[in-house]
């Protein structure tokens, strides 16, 4: 007999299927493998880092950032608009960003990972559903220690099997996770591509360590804008060309 569907694995296919026009349920596997990705990132990551990553992207992705750092340190020393302080500011921040490249080194060492899950165990014997709450679980009781301990800026907060490349603001940190550091996107005999071109001048508003500040005075910004818009013409109400003021 065909076993009817219940409880919160039947809840979220209905729900792809409403919202992602889904017509089939996903394979067993995929959905488990799915699961395990977003739930215990560091020990996806380790099995997807001794299974397919080639060690030689790390160092030369660290050697193309560095590269990228010094085109942007050049780029602000040469700009135009932007007064001194604000120039000081920028290079300040980018000199103190931090570089996440592939993973973090602890996930190789088996007695560190499994400190850090220290406390989650699960049995053979257990089902699906058990497995998914003592999780839950330990991800909560997790979490809350978290919130009385210092914050690391250091940490590598990302699951290096996922095929991602970002900036997070809130650390000043750039993020390389190690599966988007292969072929197509990357690889290291290929030269320097846009996988490594992330944004670095798209925050006014956060300091070096992600705390609030503006790097831009108003009084700068105001004045540059109206500078460089009177040398631009707009069409008028009659068709003319008309200078902005």
């Amino acid at each position: 007999m065909e076993r009817t569907e219940s409880g919160e694995g039947s809840d979220e296919r209905a729900l792809d299927r409403v919202m992602q026009g889904k017509k089939q349920k996903a394979p067993r596997w995929r959905h488990c493998t799915t699961k395990t990705m977003g739930r215990m990132q560091y020990a996806a990551g380790a099995m997807y880092v001794m299974k397919a990553f080639d060690q030689a992207s790390k160092n030369v992705t660290q050697e193309m950032i560095g590269d990228l750092l010094e085109a942007f340190r050049q780029m602000v020393l040469t700009n135009d608009w932007m007064d001194a302080k604000t120039k000081a500011s920028a290079l300040d921040k980018a000199g103190q960003m931090l570089q996440h490249i592939a993973y973090p080194d602890f996930i190789l060492d088996d007695q560190k990972l499994d400190d850090y899950y220290s406390g989650f165990n699960v049995l053979d014997s257990d089902s699906y559903s058990q497995m998914v709450g003592k999780l839950s679980r330990w991800n909560l009781v997790h979490e809350f220690k978290r919130l009385i301990e210092p914050v690391d800026r250091n940490e590598f907060d990302f699951n290096a099997a996922v095929v991602n490349a970002y900036y997070q603001p809130t650390s000043n940190s750039i993020k390389f996770p190690a599966a988007i550091l292969q072929s197509p996107f990357f690889h290291h005999t290929f030269p320097s591509s846009t996988v490594t071109s992330v944004e670095l001048s798209g925050s006014r508003s956060l300091a070096c360590s992600g705390i609030y500040c503006v790097l831009l005075e108003r009084k700068t910004i105001s004045a540059r804008f109206v500078e460089r818009g009177k040398s631009h013409l707009l069409l008028g109400s009659q068709g003319a060309p008309t200078k902005m003021s």
